[in-house]
């Protein structure tokens, strides 16, 4: 049993139990008795913190799906809508079947009108920049 045990600051009473416990199980090659015995615990505690880790370790396994489902969905909204037979976008639905698509030809049609600005501003002298001249200026 030469592995080492490492310890740092910020490594809980805890985890280090947890690696002791698993370094001798795979030293032991999963026997439950010799395990025991050499840990100087009885059986049933053995089994009830290897149940334990099991159990974080299926949680930890759920986690790590769901967060790598959500990092999927993520790149697959930055890639942006996909296409259809035409060119359209075509946004994902919900599971009701209603495909949602975007009218290119809609956007370009509806330009936006902006206002026309005819009045002259004036900057006045407390606003004049030092050793200028007095400017005015259109607005556009």
């Amino acid at each position: 049993m030469n592995e080492i045990i490492t310890w740092s600051p910020g490594v809980s009473l805890e985890e280090i139990e947890k690696q002791v416990i698993l370094k001798a199980f795979r030293f032991y090659r999963g026997n439950k008795t010799a395990t025991s015995n050499a840990l100087g615990c009885s059986i049933r505690t053995l089994d009830n913190k290897l149940e334990k880790y099991k159990n974080d370790g299926n949680e930890q396994s759920k986690r790590d799906a769901e967060l790598h489902e959500r990092r999927q969905h993520f790149f697959d909204r930055q890639k942006g809508p996909s296409r259809d037979e035409e060119g359209r976008a075509v946004l994902p639905s919900a599971a009701t079947g209603v495909r949602v698509e975007s009218d290119q030809k809609a956007t370009q049609e509806s330009p936006v009108s902006v206002p026309e600005r005819k009045e002259i501003q004036s900057v006045l002298p407390e606003q004049a920049p030092v050793g200028g001249s007095r400017r005015t200026s259109k607005a556009v």
